[in-house]
């Protein structure tokens, strides 16, 4: 058995922040988009990434359209990883609550958006997300499918690639945070 690293709330906020950074940034989103493309032969490392859920990488609008929809579920992705971290509902809120501040004070604050709205927001996000999840994966690749879209019949190879980014990613920080006891 490994030994568990020890983190402050603080360190646990900025643990959560770095990684919602990377999943991001231009050059995290590229490297999934390579992942993901299910049409080319090319080795995964030689891949020139063009689209990611059925968004053009080169069209800036696009790129804001799937930046909108990235940051607030990668968000309620930290938030899901963290609910299975933490059996204590109190400490979970609170490393949350420290998590939710630091992303905000150093990812969101340059943007002019007011903390409480921004949270409002955020939390009517969660609140779709958890409520298509309900009913399973599908339901919430095609919720944000739809979101990222229009709405419109179901495209299967953006559900696919939606369901496994949530579930590798979900994975993934599960991971991580299993690694670590919070002080």
């Amino acid at each position: 058995m490994s030994k568990k690293v020890k983190l402050s709330k603080q360190d646990f906020a900025e643990l959560l922040t770095h990684w919602i950074a990377i999943q991001i940034g231009m050059k995290g989103i590229k490297q999934d988009a390579r992942v993901f493309d299910l049409t080319s032969e090319a080795p995964l490392d030689s891949r020139e990434a063009k689209q990611l859920f059925e968004l053009n990488l080169s069209n800036s609008e696009e790129i804001i359209s799937l930046l909108e929809e990235l940051l607030p579920l990668n968000l309620w992705i930290a938030v899901l990883a963290s609910h299975s971290k933490f059996q204590d509902a109190h400490q979970r809120t609170d490393c949350l609550d420290i998590f939710h501040r630091h992303f905000f004070d150093h990812i969101i604050k340059e943007t002019g958006e007011d903390f409480d709205q921004w949270i409002d927001t955020l939390e009517s996000k969660y609140d779709e997300y958890s409520e298509a999840m309900k009913k399973g994966p599908l339901s919430l690749a095609y919720l944000i499918q739809n979101n990222l879209h229009g709405q419109g019949p179901p495209n299967a190879i953006a559900q696919f690639q939606i369901s496994l980014y949530v579930e590798k990613s979900l994975e993934a920080l599960t991971k991580v945070l299993n690694r670590c006891e919070i002080e």
